[in-house]
């Protein structure tokens, strides 16, 4: 008697889980494909979860004698690790997403050609599952751990809560796994025992589905691009500019007046179109996107300010980090965030700079215009 109500409890879990996956990714494709194109592989992963989790409603006996057999099959199973490990891979290395896509052949593969023996199937499905799988959660980890440490220099409040939720998702999923494996080996099927196992699975699984709804959605703004990084259009220095006074400061002795207002107008675009927010900026690549000769630049930046590209630009990311962190985006970002914000790459390379040009460190910047006398106005 316990043994059927158990089983019939898991088939209404299973039946709907596979529903719940099923609408999160339709909600997921609708809704977060355009701000974070890696979000696909976290719709496979939820729909082939959806789709295995159908197949053991649909294989019960009774569901069989009401319906008969499915008439369409296909075995998604060989493409729920290897979807999450995408998703996973997105956030940590979004460059070796090409070469991990092939862990989606073997899936194709299996659906492609099928074994005419379903025991045989069902034998080599399980070792091929086993084979790709339990290495690439093992893999998983280490890329959340290589996550986890670049976030240790450069992180927000809000990059941490990616990587948590993410943790605690492939946690649950290696959790799943080492409990099934444990339960295939010691307990006899068809036993009362086995029955409690497949209805604690059961809520194992509905528990991960309900956690990548509530904290995939809680996590809708973090793959909003950044608004701030704005491709600037291609367009030519010598073009006449609105004339503004520059925010650095510009040595003006010997300087005609025709380099003069080419410098003007290159401070402008940089400052208009946040250029300096691009992290991998390189003087050739500014070159392009200005279309003027990588020399012609270098040497109007050198006879202008007397330094180099990178001093020059990094002027501009400390009177960024200097407007975020007086903003409203202060309270969610830390001090190592904002400064990923507004375009430094490296934590030691933006506190020697912020040092060299403000005297002070960061941090001693921020309590300055927090403290009450700086609020007041009062110096």
């Amino acid at each position: 008697m316990y043994t059927y109500t158990f089983e019939k409890i898991s088939a209404i879990f299973y039946l709907l889980t596979a529903f719940s996956a099923a609408m999160l990714g339709f909600l997921f494709l609708t809704h977060r494909l355009k701000a974070h194109k890696a979000n696909v592989f976290l719709v496979v992963f939820i729909w082939s979860l959806a789709y295995s989790l159908l197949n053991e409603f649909l294989a019960d006996e009774e569901v069989v004698e009401l319906i008969g057999e499915k008439f369409f099959s296909f075995n998604s199973f060989l493409f729920i690790v290897p979807s999450l490990f995408l998703y996973i891979v997105s956030h940590s290395n979004k460059n070796e997403i090409k070469y991990w896509i092939w862990l989606y052949a073997p899936g194709v593969l299996v659906n492609i050609i099928p074994f005419q023996d379903p025991e045989l199937a069902e034998v080599f499905n399980g070792l091929l599952y086993m084979l790709i799988s339990f290495p690439l959660m093992v893999l998983s980890m280490r890329y959340i751990k290589k996550y986890r440490k670049d976030l240790q220099s450069f992180y927000s409040t809000i990059d941490n809560r990616t990587l948590h939720w993410i943790r605690v998702l492939m946690l649950m999923v290696i959790s799943l796994h080492v409990f099934m494996f444990v339960v295939e080996l010691i307990i006899d099927e068809n036993s009362a025992l086995d029955a409690i196992m497949d209805f604690i699975e059961s809520l194992v699984t509905f528990s991960i589905v309900y956690w990548v709804g509530v904290k995939g959605f809680q996590q809708y703004e973090l793959d909003t691009p950044n608004t701030n990084a704005v491709e600037p259009p291609i367009i030519e220095v010598e073009k006449k500019c609105v004339e503004e006074n520059c925010s650095l400061e510009v040595e003006e002795d010997n300087l005609d007046t025709e380099l003069h207002n080419k410098f003007e107008c290159l401070c402008t675009l940089i400052e208009e179109h946040k250029i300096y927010t691009n992290p991998n900026l390189t003087i050739k690549s500014l070159s392009e996107q200005l279309t003027v000769r990588e020399r012609e630049l270098s040497n109007l930046i050198n006879n202008c300010t007397k330094k180099n590209f990178h001093q020059f630009i990094n002027q501009f990311r400390v009177l960024e980090f200097k407007r975020l962190i007086a903003s409203d985006k202060a309270v969610q970002y830390s001090i190592l965030g904002l400064a990923r914000d507004a375009g430094f790459s490296s934590k030691s390379t933006f506190y020697k700079v912020f040092k060299e040009l403000e005297g002070l460190t960061p941090s001693e910047y921020k309590n300055r215009i927090n403290s009450p006398n700086t609020r007041s106005g009062t110096p």
